[in-house]
């Protein structure tokens, strides 16, 4: 039977419910850039198979590059062996490597899925985007329930590391969740590294912005939406300052140009998008939350057009600077942010 899709779906959130009720659907496939939330949820489906000896009768792990018809028919067949379910795993299935007649077999197997059996196709590459066009994912979208595990937005990030930090004792406000999320970056599975160090790093029950700034790692996008930061408020000092950290991250400076006129990439489209809607942005961004966007919104607001169209010619000549036969790169990105503030 097909899998009936609602036209308002948050396909995450029925999965938990669904999960939480232990009644899942037949066939799921998982997908998405948050990797924790995925290893999570894949991790609820497998002990849905039991635990001990008996989950090697009730768990078939698959490799999609492999994947055959007499295979994946053999695994969904059958009923669990004291579990919940038969659950069927197929890592990264590659349908550009599969003929029609491969298609078609999956085709007709997961339409007839038992209720007993959990079938998951699951992609581990958090930069997989399904071709929506494809014969291959249509069937998917028909008979499964395609789940996109996305980072999600600030306030259920913030709520998230609140609770992190409370499992391992620690109190920590919203504004201090947010900083942290801030120098970190909003990967989940890094922010759990992230908690637990600063955790364990604090003295007393209560973590602090001080604490986030002294103890947690900052990403490389962290230096530089500072310094696109103070040099929107001509703050040299600022600016060469978040341009030392990207030197002490080991980043090579043609790199960090890269960084830097990507970062002016973006603030220049978003000059030029005002009064586009959120989505819009983020599907041309490229980004899964909206709280990055909200962010270079408001700084590129500090930023004229035409400054903008100057700084990336600016970036374009650096580039051919340190091409060419100048010995110190590193001096050519000081030499462009001084530029830049006295613009």
């Amino acid at each position: 039977m097909a899998y009936k899709k609602p036209e308002t779906d948050d396909n995450v959130k029925r999965l938990r419910q669904a999960l939480d009720k232990s009644e899942p659907e037949k066939v799921y496939v998982f997908y998405g850039q948050e990797n924790y939330l995925k290893e999570h949820y894949k991790n609820r489906v497998i002990s849905l198979a039991g635990s001990g000896p008996m989950s090697a009768f009730n768990l078939f792990v698959l490799d999609g590059a492999s994947l055959d018809a007499d295979g994946l028919n053999d695994a969904v067949s059958g009923v669990p062996m004291g579990a919940e379910r038969r659950v069927v795993l197929v890592r990264d299935p590659e349908p550009s490597s599969m003929d029609q007649t491969l298609k078609d077999a999956i085709g007709d197997i997961i339409k007839d899925v038992d209720e007993q059996v959990c079938l998951v196709f699951y992609y581990s590459d958090k930069d997989f985007k399904p071709d929506k066009r494809t014969s291959f994912w249509k069937t998917l979208e028909k008979y499964a329930c395609p789940v996109r595990f996305d980072t999600p937005g600030m306030p259920e990030l913030c709520e998230w590391v609140g609770r992190r930090f409370s499992h391992l004792g620690k109190k920590a406000s919203p504004s201090v969740c947010q900083r942290l999320i801030d120098v970190a970056g909003p990967d989940m599975t890094n922010l759990i590294n992230e908690i637990e160090k600063i955790s364990f790093g604090t003295d007393g029950g209560t973590v602090t912005a001080q604490n986030v700034d002294l103890l947690a790692s900052r990403t490389p996008d962290v230096p530089i939406y500072e310094m696109t930061d103070r040099l929107s408020r001509k703050d040299v000092n600022g600016a060469m300052t978040a341009l030392r950290d990207l030197f002490e991250m080991k980043m090579p400076p043609v790199s960090a140009l890269f960084s830097i006129a990507r970062q002016f990439q973006k603030l220049y489209f978003c000059t030029l998008s005002r009064g586009k809607s959120m989505d819009y942005l983020m599907k041309t961004l490229d980004y899964r939350s909206s709280y990055p966007v909200q962010k270079l919104m408001e700084l590129s607001s500090r930023y004229s057009v035409k400054k903008l169209r100057r700084i990336l010619i600016m970036c374009a000549d650096t580039e051919k600077q340190i091409k060419s036969s100048d010995p110190s790169a590193e001096r050519c990105l000081e030499l462009l942010i001084l530029r830049i503030c006295a613009l």
